[in-house]
């Protein structure tokens, strides 16, 4: 399994960006099935299929800014470039 981050998400694809490459990937069933939803920013583990596509496995870091009220947008921020750089 390789770790990335989730940089680009279009309906039920995600760009995951590792070491080496940018993966366009798809969410393990048993995520949909938990109510979870992948979010640009987090930190995943991704199984790949070939050289441009993989499975996301499990998650390292959940950030979901959809479950965050406004007023802690910019500690969100302020936490995934943090997490970003790291």
């Amino acid at each position: 399994m390789q770790k990335g981050i989730i940089v680009k998400n279009i309906s039920n694809l995600y760009n995951v960006e590792t070491e080496n490459n940018i993966f366009l990937c798809e969410a393990r069933g048993k995520f949909k099935k938990s109510g979870i939803t992948p979010a640009v920013g987090d930190r995943v583990q991704i199984n790949s299929i070939d050289e441009q596509k993989g499975i996301i496995e499990e998650y390292t870091t959940i950030i979901n800014p959809q479950k965050i009220s406004g007023a802690d947008l910019k500690l969100l921020i302020l936490l995934k470039l943090y997490l970003y750089f790291q």
